[in-house]
């Protein structure tokens, strides 16, 4: 038993029965000294307790510290994983006698009833339940966050009708929400808690009795509120008989515009998470609409949230210790209701811009869709939107998986039509593409340090994809007499080109969560700076190929008959670049400028790498970059080839800053003609990234203009300052 003077051993020889009425509630220190009591007054010696706390004491002073008696079963494993009693962070049995479970509260006369609560009341609790909403959505789970609400654990006690259809709409949508977690399969622990802990949802809550709840409701406001405001309902309605909200005639405006708001913003808000889950992204047009209207209503909240006033006993913050006894308490900051809002209004802000997923048409827009919502570091239940309204069994619910890989083949890779019908195997083969492709989607809706190292995995796959690309496309070019010796291997192409995509991703997003030391970018840069450099080369080549393709049909004379060999042609100008080529080569312009860059620093001796007394920068080395280490296609650059191309010492300063300089120069040169491409204007995804890039590069290019023109920057005082705020992966560089 425990007492308050402390903590005392007791040994109970007999169990008497206890006397003690249904339903009383006692204290362990009180049910001990009833007990106590009990077998003193009825003579009982079946019973006899003895104090061995003394006993204890002697036997623990006798034993060394750190050894523990336990019995065969109690191994290493149940000791490191058992809960440590009467720590704050470990035990949350701790102070859980001061916690009240629903049924107790309404036991104690605890938790006043719904249909009692007056109008500020009423929308405190609804902002209440909102606040909890975003905690749930921020990756906390319900019993923390939206079932601390006594309410919530007994939805037909609620007889205030306004909180009754707001509860109702709160647990459909969540419902939508879990469900679509689930099937997107994309998020971890600490970004949403899918469980339940056998809580009641109330699945079987219909669409149509909800609709028609809120329909009823928003219409007794409405009219509430014109006979307030003296101004004529659009409907013929008696307003004589329409009874005001609550008592007080010079708060009834607002008040009423305050419950209607959150009224609307609870239906709009369910509406959005159902409409989204209809098949075929059917509904992603009027979802849009829905948006809006909820954006405005968030606002009315925003502004009306002082009018409330949250009652006592309505919300137990701490349940989570009566529900989930066994689990650790997880220590939670819940947001202030302007946060809360705030988060809200944002996370409608992300729904709107998935809305136009269905304007992307090939593969590779998609996967920059998922990078760009990836990059806003937006809540895992938007991440897990998107996957779930991308892929549905068919791309977005309606497009062949095979077909659209063709198609991005043909637009992005400059593949031939006829290319896809050259050999038997060619739709076992997409097929297999296709399900890497929906890998691919799946890692790029996780977050950043789940991407990093899913990545891993997937960098090993696309490689070897790649290799049996290559086979593919022997085969194909083996299969015609006419492309035996010569076309480019389209589909290996395409494969490495996917593999270096993810393996610069990998590298980048290290900048991002923040994994590397400024001594190191310049080895980052380098190795990112030579495998865009290799994409760009690939895209090229074919780019040429192509070319070069059209005019040897073109150069034979009309009427002739095409023959077998075609004469080689030389291109007299470089071919026409895509606005996708013009993206690699701002990607590798830009990487090489930041490069250049930290070689003047380099040699200016204000970037300088730390001597370590373990490990050697060839180790460094092999460790950054290790993952690339365990493929063969791409072939992974050493620690030798990194120190001889790095090799500035014939070099003066003057010479690569100018070289930097150039570097930008190009990079806004390649910028400014996607700018100025009218006849295919950027998407608006895309200009937001090349608006991000072009502050990089014109911020550097000053930077460095102020070094050229004045060399006193470069004293010894002053130190290299990386800033990433205008770009997560290309740091503008400054000297402090």
């Amino acid at each position: 038993s425990t007492q308050s003077t402390g903590l005392c051993f007791t040994f109970k020889m007999a169990d008497p029965k206890p006397s003690t009425e249904p339903g009383d509630t006692f204290t362990e220190e009180e049910e001990a000294e009833k007990y106590l009591a009990n077998v003193q007054q009825e003579g009982e010696t079946k019973s006899k307790w003895e104090d061995v706390t003394s006993f204890l004491n002697e036997v623990a002073s006798e034993m060394p510290s750190e050894h523990l008696i336990h019995t065969q079963e109690f191994t290493l494993l149940e000791a490191m994983s058992a809960l440590e009693i009467m720590d704050p962070k470990m035990d949350s049995g701790l102070h859980a006698s001061k916690v009240h479970t629903y049924e107790e509260a309404v036991h104690l006369n605890l938790l006043p009833k719904s249909s009692q609560l007056t109008i500020p009341n009423l929308i405190a609790v609804m902002d209440k339940l909102l606040n909890m909403e975003v905690m749930w959505f921020n990756g906390f789970s319900l019993t923390q966050t939206i079932f601390t609400c006594y309410y919530l654990f007994d939805l037909p006690s609620i007889d205030n009708r306004y909180l009754s259809a707001f509860v109702k709409a709160l647990f459909k949508r969540s419902h939508h929400i879990r469900f679509m977690a689930l099937r997107a399969e994309n998020f971890e622990e600490e970004d949403f808690s899918s469980h339940l802990y056998g809580l009641d949802v109330h699945l079987e809550l219909e669409d149509k009795a909800i609709e028609d709840e809120f329909k009823q409701l928003e219409k007794d406001l409405v009219n509430k509120k014109h006979k307030v405001d003296g101004t004529k309902p659009p409907q013929q309605v008696d307003l004589t008989t329409v009874l005001p909200l609550q008592d007080d005639p010079q708060k009834e405006s607002e008040y009423i515009t305050a419950v209607l708001s959150r009224v609307r913003f609870s239906k709009y808000f369910y509406q959005i998470w159902r409409d989204m889950d209809k098949p075929k992204c059917s509904a992603l047009p009027q979802v849009q609409k829905i948006i809006k209207l909820a954006l405005e209503q968030i606002k009315i909240i925003a502004s009306t949230e002082g009018l409330g006033k949250l009652p006592d006993n309505v919300f137990e913050l701490h349940i989570s210790r009566r529900i989930l006894a066994g689990s650790p308490p997880r220590k939670i900051d819940y947001l202030s209701p302007s946060q809360a809002f705030s988060q809200l209004e944002t996370l409608l802000h992300h729904l709107s811009e998935l809305c136009t997923v269905t304007d992307h048409k090939t593969l590779y827009s998609l996967s920059q869709m998922f990078s760009h919502i990836s990059d806003k570091n937006t809540l895992s239940i938007v991440r897990s939107r998107l996957m779930s309204l991308v892929y549905q069994g068919e791309i977005l619910g309606k497009y062949d998986l095979t077909e659209l890989i063709k198609e991005t083949g043909t637009s992005l890779y400059n593949i031939p039509k006829l290319y896809y019908s050259k050999h038997s195997l060619m739709k076992p083969f997409l097929l297999q593409m296709g399900k890497m492709y929906i890998r691919t989607f799946r890692v790029l809706s996780m977050n950043k340090a789940r991407q990093r190292r899913k990545c891993t995995r997937l960098i090993s796959e696309w490689s070897r994809m790649t290799a049996e690309a290559d086979h593919f496309d022997f085969q194909i070019s083996g299969a015609s007499a006419e492309t035996a010796s010569a076309g480019p291997h389209y589909f290996g192409i395409w494969t490495m080109d996917i593999t270096l995509r993810l393996m610069i991703l990998y590298l980048q997003i290290g900048f991002e969560l923040d994994l590397y030391n400024p001594h190191e970018y310049f080895m980052l840069f380098w190795y990112l700076d030579n495998l865009f450099s290799q994409r760009v080369q690939h895209h090229m080549y074919i780019l040429e190929y192509n070319e070069k393709e059209k005019l040897s049909v073109g150069g034979g004379k009309k009427g002739k008959k095409k023959r077998p060999n075609k004469k080689v042609v030389n291109l007299k100008k470089p071919p026409k670049l895509t606005p996708f080529h013009l993206e690699l080569l701002i990607d590798r312009t830009l990487c090489r400028g930041i490069l250049m860059f930290l070689a003047v620093l380099l040699l200016s001796g204000k970037l300088k790498e730390p001597q370590f007394k373990f490990g050697s920068p060839e180790l460094r080395f092999f460790r950054r970059f290790q993952p690339f280490h365990r493929i063969s296609n791409p072939p992974p650059f050493n620690w030798a080839q990194y120190n001889q191309s790095v090799d500035f010492s014939k070099l003066k300063v003057d010479e690569v800053l100018d070289g930097a300089l150039d570097s930008f120069a190009q990079c806004k040169s390649h910028i400014e003609k996607i700018n100025n491409n009218t006849a295919k204007p950027p998407t608006p995804i895309l200009s937001k990234l090349i608006a991000d890039l072009l502050k990089v590069c014109v911020s550097n290019s000053l930077q460095l203009r102020m070094l050229k023109n004045n060399k006193k920057h470069l004293n010894p005082a002053s130190k290299p300052n990386f800033d990433f705020t205008a770009h997560r992966y290309f740091p503008v560089i400054s000297l402090v």
